[in-house]
């Protein structure tokens, strides 16, 4: 299926910036090789609702041993061993079938057009199981969700685990396509794909139709999926996080919505300096980024980031 022109190429790029660990994007189009096993989840109770913001964390993860929860150092991060941590950027991938699949088909996925930005699609805090929140009613003019049901399903913690993956963006699955670079002379991290199919082969894909992307010859790809990644940093100011791309992508920091490009739409850029949100120096804080790829016939993922994570273990919720 084709997008229509406003989509840019049919482009879905993802653009998020990190220092010193950082989700990339974007390059060209290549046809990814075997997977390597996944590991799935086991799923939770995936209820809530609108929360409030800020109170204790959602996120279930014990720290290391030896680490030193006595005291708050900037340069550290809180849970960090007293020497170094490797930060964990592992997040979740939840498959879906398109809204034409003969078997459990969701209308959300292969059925709208790009249309631009989409503000305003999900509630400015997120919801008491950490998750977003359908923002009702909707924005007026461009219908880009079918009902509160429907989305409650995206980053449910009770998907189906045969559609639930890990995604480490440090060891990523081969179908990723996920290239890692730093910038010598800023310390940025970029984790960067033009080819962003991590669930290829893999999840529910048996089930749905088989869509392709726009090379000759096309290679056929699971284009349908939503990824979660949640971690925690110590603010310091001059900290900034920066998206560029489509589909829809939404950054909570501390609970609330930070950047907000929801919708089918081209490449487009979303931006949040930290030191605007008031936050408090030395104090950890915890960062969310909800993304969706619901259209062919691209996919390309790029995180950038001047941040340091302080999450020694994985955020899984």
């Amino acid at each position: 299926m084709t997008k229509t022109p406003f989509r840019m190429g049919n482009a879905a790029l993802l653009s998020v910036a990190i220092v010193q660990i950082l989700p990339g994007c974007s390059a060209a189009s290549t046809d990814p090789g075997k997977p390597q096993d996944p590991m799935a989840l086991v799923s939770g109770d995936g209820s809530g609702g609108a929360g409030t913001g800020g109170g204790s964390s959602i996120f279930q993860v014990a720290p290391p041993v030896g680490t030193n929860t006595s005291a708050i150092n900037p340069n550290l991060g809180v849970g960090e061993p007293m020497g170094s941590c490797n930060p964990k950027l592992i997040g979740v991938v939840r498959d879906f079938n398109s809204a034409t699949s003969p078997v459990n088909p969701n209308p959300d996925f292969e059925s709208f057009e790009g249309m631009g930005i989409t503000a305003g699609l999900v509630k400015p805090v997120l919801g008491a199981d950490g998750a977003p929140v359908y923002q009702d009613p909707q924005p007026p003019g461009n219908v880009q969700l079918t009902s509160a049901a429907n989305f409650a399903l995206w980053y449910n913690k009770n998907h189906p685990a045969k559609a639930t993956i890990q995604l480490d963006l440090d060891n990523p699955l081969p179908s990723a396509s996920i290239k890692k670079s730093v910038d010598p002379a800023t310390g940025a991290t970029t984790y960067e794909s033009t080819s962003f199919f991590p669930v290829d082969g893999l999840g529910t894909q048996a089930e749905d139709l088989p869509y392709t992307d726009d090379l000759v010859p096309p290679n056929v790809h699971n284009y349908h999926f939503t990824f979660e990644l949640n971690t925690k940093f110590i603010y310091k100011p001059g900290q900034v996080f920066t998206f560029f791309g489509d589909d829809d992508l939404w950054v909570f920091i501390d609970k609330k919505l930070a950047v907000d490009v929801g919708g089918l739409h081209g490449q487009a850029l979303g931006s949040i300096t930290l030191d605007t949100l008031g936050l408090v120096a030395g104090k950890e804080y915890e960062l969310s980024v909800f993304h969706a790829e619901r259209h062919t016939d691209q996919s390309n993922f790029k995180a950038t980031t001047n941040i340091t994570f302080s999450n020694c273990e994985p955020l899984i919720r």
